[in-house]
């Protein structure tokens, strides 16, 4: 393994052995390595590469070009990459700007997304919307299951009017109506949940949205303790509501 504070490159970085690094790296073209661990951040003007494993950045990553990842991409930072992102599973926490995704297996997105062109992945995709912000998705998100959990109320994907009733000046109950905007996606299976476990929601997908769904779910989601509760799904004409 190759074992440094910091990298600073003016060419490319080409490396036979895994490669694990701390802070302020800084490559002006190709970095290639066996597997990639950044404790820091991580700036590549090019192409970021892994022959056979993972890319584990926990600060922020920037590359100018494309990024290509034998395993796991996992970037706990904000993650900007001009080109496409193409790995086996990818995990990105924090804000994500791309023009493509691609993975063979998972993609969990959980901060701001803009990408330019589509989501795409052979087996799930999750996405999680967080209070206060932004999400730009132009083209389609595509796999066999796709995840929309919604953790806070506040995101241009979707607004909530709601009414709040006093019940005997002690209780409150929150009639909220979820609108989803703006989505394309194409999968066997769409999951739609949120946190709000004690309230009554109503979902509805506007016409700017064009999904095709062989089969959709709404779930409401408690963390304590840790539930989950199927409110209503709709499958090829047939209709559940629980």
């Amino acid at each position: 393994m190759n074992k440094a504070k910091s990298i600073k490159y003016s060419s490319d970085a080409v490396f036979d052995d895994d490669l694990f690094l701390i802070e302020g790296n800084d490559v002006q073209g190709n970095l290639r390595a066996s597997s990639i661990v950044v404790e820091g951040d991580l700036l590549v003007s090019k192409n970021l590469e892994t022959k056979e494993g993972s890319i584990k950045v926990k600060g922020s990553l920037n590359v100018g070009n494309n990024v290509a990842c034998a395993k796991l991409l996992k970037v706990r930072g904000n993650c900007s990459v001009q080109g496409i992102i193409q790995s086996k599973k990818i995990i990105l926490d924090g804000k994500i700007d791309t023009s493509s995704i691609k993975a063979d297996s998972k993609i969990s997105i959980k901060g701001e997304i803009n990408i330019n062109g589509d989501i795409e992945s052979s087996e799930e995709i999750n996405i999680s919307v967080m209070k206060f912000k932004t999400y730009n998705i132009k083209g389609i998100i595509s796999a066999p299951i796709v995840e929309l959990r919604y953790q806070k109320i506040y995101s241009n994907l979707y607004e909530i009017p709601f009414k709040i009733y006093k019940l005997f000046g002690k209780k409150k109950k929150i009639n909220r109506e979820i609108i989803f905007r703006n989505l394309s996606i194409t999968t066997n299976m769409l999951r739609v949940s949120s946190l709000f476990a004690t309230d009554q929601i109503k979902y509805t997908f506007d016409s700017s949205c064009n999904i095709k769904a062989k089969k959709i779910e709404f779930y409401q989601f408690n963390p304590h303790p840790k539930t989950e509760m199927k409110l209503f799904s709709y499958e090829k004409g047939k209709i559940d509501d629980e």
